[in-house]
């Protein structure tokens, strides 16, 4: 701050006199001792001249002139004589008085003048002083801004040089980027073509599995009855063999007794089982004791063997391979006793062709052919047999419910053959309509369909100029909108920084309110940072439609867009990190994890929808603004965006004059987020 010497020079002013200090100037000891001499010898003259004032006065003082005196009345009191010597005194007085005067008048005129060298000396020394320190100032300076202009050469080519390497580190991460999600996309094909195939696979094996269960279900059930029925098959070979005997001679010799009636040979008509059969074995009873035969010889002894009538759940089979030397099944079975079933395992162990449940095959289910003796004999039995009751199976016999089959004991299975057609393909190669084998030419249609709808619009001449149009103001903004999205994210990112920032350096509760600045702070942050390329967007507006002859309206302003815009980004943000807080429990670490999270949403997914919005509203106010009044207006649909039920009401409401609202109340576009609309002068559609 440059010093004042305007004033009067006063000593305790040069002491405590204090100058700017610089970087590379004069000793300041050296200047302050020199002050500090000066200081004393003017204060000793300022002294000397106070002394000199005092005297002054007190001899002003005592030379005050008395009250004249009247000669005759001194001669009357003290006579010729007194008044002489009075007189003498006067004068005496009076040049003592002169000389006084003249000595202090000198004495003063000598103190001023030694004051005034003294100031002059004082002041002529501050003065080179003062030029000195100018001089050295303005070098200071100089080279401060040799510094400023060098550093600032220094800043930008270190900013161009992190540019640079910004953007090579943004290529070499985006071409990584596109590598990884080529990648990606390749395995991701290739997982869901193994997921298709792992599911056809499984569906595959779920059919074959099923059909091997159904198959080792036959294949036990048949192992349960293997023995009964060959029992009943030695027997009837055993019958047959001896019908043409004595029927005493065959009751006396059989241990069962067998209805002996028989005209003729029986019939082996082929005859289809509807239930399965479960065999009672012969009571030890009758073993014991002798059988009491009835005196008629031509009647039957009640036979022991019961046939028990068991419905079994019936299951449809796909076709499975049949392997040779295999005898054919019955359609159905049911389980016998426990003792038959070990009896049939060791038949069957021996059988060749009817291998043991370590072994076993799997087979399909023989069709009915020629009727054999036992089938025969099994049709005779039933016929001839008592009706039992209704009720049930005696006791000992096992039946099987008729919903319910009832578990076999596990065993191992050595090999199971599956037929070709189970076996597991590859998932064939699915063709889409409009593939190359289809007749249909697709890419013909819709070329075909593109020209009838290029032909239409070339027809329609307002159609094409609206377009145009929009296209104009697209144009218009699609620099400032990249700008302003830019812009917001560094900003952003500035934010995000800060908080971050002050996340740290704050002691003790980490809250919201503590860290988050005020809300007003934050809009108005971005709504200054917007002003400035939303009034360019709606000067870009404004000469989109320069071509309207007319005196538009005044300024477009576009504060309160700036002030939307600064709104839909600060509300929701701010709520979200809000949130953040909130949900963390105190956590810094998780705070500021929560903080980044959040800030990448929102620079990631919803600065550019905001800023677009903003910059098309903008550049539609300004258009709308420039039109003059009553100017007739259209509203037109932007064919890039799609276009809401609201937007396409306003485009049929036809030609409105400026200021009407459309029917859904507004009269400029745009009407929501998502909306690109215009509203077009006529004239420059027609």
């Amino acid at each position: 701050m440059a010093s004042d010497f305007s004033a009067p020079i006063d000593p305790d002013r040069i002491v405590n006199q204090t100058f700017a200090t610089v970087r590379r100037g004069l000793d300041p000891l050296e200047v302050q001792r020199f002050l500090l001499v000066l200081s004393n010898d003017l204060r000793d003259a300022r002294s000397r001249e106070t002394t000199l004032r005092l005297k002054i006065e007190e001899l002003e003082r005592r030379a005050e002139p008395a009250d004249p005196l009247d000669p005759s009345h001194l001669t009357k009191l003290l006579g010729q004589e007194t008044v002489r010597v009075l007189d003498a005194a006067q004068s005496a007085a009076a040049e003592i008085r002169a000389k006084a005067e003249e000595g202090v008048a000198r004495l003063l005129r000598e103190s001023r003048d030694e004051a005034q060298q003294m100031r002059d000396e004082a002041e002529s020394l501050l003065k080179v002083r003062s030029a000195e320190a100018n001089e050295a100032a303005d070098e200071i300076r100089a080279q401060s801004a040799q510094m400023l202009e060098h550093a600032q050469e220094e800043r930008a080519e270190i900013l161009e040089a992190a540019r640079n390497e910004g953007r090579q580190m943004v290529a070499e991460a985006q071409e990584l980027r596109e590598r990884m999600l080529d990648d990606l996309a390749r395995r991701r094909k290739l997982l869901r073509q193994q997921i298709e195939q792992l599911q056809a696979g499984r569906d595959r094996l779920a059919a074959a599995y099923d059909v091997v269960r159904d198959t080792l279900d036959v294949a036990t059930e048949e192992l349960h009855v293997a023995l009964p029925e060959a029992k009943l098959a030695a027997e009837a070979a055993a019958l047959k063999a001896t019908e043409s005997s004595d029927s005493e001679e065959l009751l006396s010799t059989t241990e069962f007794g067998l209805p002996a009636a028989i005209d003729g040979e029986p019939d082996f008509a082929p005859e289809t089982r509807s239930t399965p059969l479960a065999v009672v074995p012969p009571s030890t009873e009758s073993e014991s004791e002798p059988e009491t035969l009835p005196s008629e010889p031509h009647e039957a002894v009640a036979p022991t063997l019961k046939i028990v009538s068991s419905p079994v759940p019936k299951k449809v089979l796909p076709a499975v391979e049949v392997l040779p030397a295999v005898e054919e099944a019955s359609d159905g079975a049911s389980p016998a006793a426990d003792d038959s079933t070990s009896d049939s395992e060791d038949d069957s162990a021996n059988d060749p062709d009817i291998r043991h449940s370590s072994s076993v095959r799997v087979v399909r289910k023989a069709r009915k052919t020629e009727s054999t003796g036992k089938d025969d004999l099994f049709a005779r039995l039933r016929s001839e047999a008592p009706d039992e009751p209704e009720s049930g199976p005696e006791p000992g016999a096992e039946t099987v419910p008729e919903d319910v089959a009832e578990p076999v004991e596990s065993f191992d299975v050595e090999a199971v053959v599956i037929p070709p057609d189970l076996a597991i393909a590859e998932p064939a190669d699915v063709e889409l309509p409009g593939s190359a084998d289809d007749d249909t030419d697709m890419a013909g249609v819709f070329e075909e369909h593109a020209g009838s709808v290029a032909e239409a619009a070339d027809g329609d001449t307002a159609v094409d100029r609206a377009r145009a149009l929009v296209a104009d103001r697209d144009s218009a903004i699609v620099e400032l909108d990249k700008s302003l999205s830019r812009r917001i994210k560094r900003e952003l990112s500035d934010e995000q920084n800060e908080l971050l920032s002050a996340l740290t350096s704050i002691k003790g509760n980490v809250t919201a309110f503590s860290v988050l600045p005020a809300q007003e702070v934050q809009e108005a942050r971005y709504s200054a940072l917007a002003t400035p390329l939303l009034t360019e967007a709606a000067e870009a507006g404004s000469a989109v439609v320069a071509g309207i002859a007319g005196r538009g309206g005044s300024r477009s302003s576009v504060a309160d867009l700036a002030s939307e815009l600064a709104a839909e980004i600060v509300g929701p943000l701010r709520e979200r990190l809000e949130r953040c807080f909130s949900e963390a429990d105190g956590d810094r670490d998780e705070v500021a994890q929560r903080i980044r999270s959040c800030f990448r949403e929102w620079k990631a997914q919803r600065v550019e929808s905001v800023a677009s919005h903003a910059m098309v509203a903008a550049c539609n106010r300004g258009a709308f603004d420039r039109l003059p009044k009553k100017t007739m207006v259209r509203w037109v649909v932007s064919d890039g965006a799609v276009a809401s039920p609201d937007c396409e009401d306003n485009a049929l409401a036809g030609d409105l004059a400026k200021g009407d609202k459309f029917p859904t109340g507004h009269a400029n576009a745009p009407i929501h987020d998502n909306c690109r609309c215009f509203v077009a002068p006529v004239e420059l559609l027609s």
